[in-house]
């Protein structure tokens, strides 16, 4: 005799249920609909954070572009032979500023005794007759070829000595070298 033994009938695993944590995903929330996606709240630790590496990334591109601006606008301009002797002359002469004239000139000048002399001479004038000189020059003359070249230039000295107006024309000549950009070397007094 067989005994009859019950079949076991399969029957699909369920899952074990495990009890809903409020806001978890899958669990049922008052107010939400089965099936509809859980909404994450962000925390506003991570927005700020955010919003402060917007901020400084943006602040510090515009100190970035600020300074390229400023060295830009502040930079010598020594482009041209003729345009460096024009800053040199006007640092020296009409500003007497020794210092942004040396912005101009070579490291190792060949020979800028002969204006600095002028520059020196003027000063003394200005003492002396208690007068103020206006320096002032007309076009530039460049010659020469390469990475030397020549300006010629006449500097013109005005002033008003004892109620009589004084004037004297000097022409000069400057020896200009490129060493990556247009230096004054040299200077010599013409006539």
């Amino acid at each position: 005799m067989e005994q009859n033994q019950p079949e076991e009938q399969s029957t699909p695993e369920q899952p074990p249920v495990v009890p809903s944590v409020p806001g978890a995903p899958g669990a049922d929330s008052p107010g939400r609909a089965a099936g509809e996606p859980v909404k994450r709240r962000r925390s506003w630790k991570v927005v700020l954070l955010v919003v402060a590496s917007v901020m400084g990334v943006l602040c510090s591109g515009t100190v970035g572009y600020g300074l390229w601006w400023y060295n830009q606008e502040t930079k010598p301009d020594r482009s041209a032979p003729d345009v460096v002797v024009d800053n040199y002359l006007r640092a020296l002469l009409v500003e007497n500023n020794s210092i942004q004239a040396s912005q101009y000139s070579c490291s190792d000048p060949q020979d800028l005794s002969a204006i600095e002399a002028l520059r020196t001479d003027i000063l003394d004038r200005e003492e002396r007759f208690g007068a103020d000189f206006q320096i002032t020059w007309g076009s530039l003359a460049e010659s020469g070829t390469g990475s030397s070249r020549q300006v010629s230039v006449d500097i013109r000295l005005s002033a008003v000595v004892d109620g009589f107006p004084q004037s004297d024309i000097q022409s000069w000549r400057f020896a200009v070298l490129d060493q990556d950009e247009w230096r004054v070397c040299g200077s010599q007094m013409v006539s």
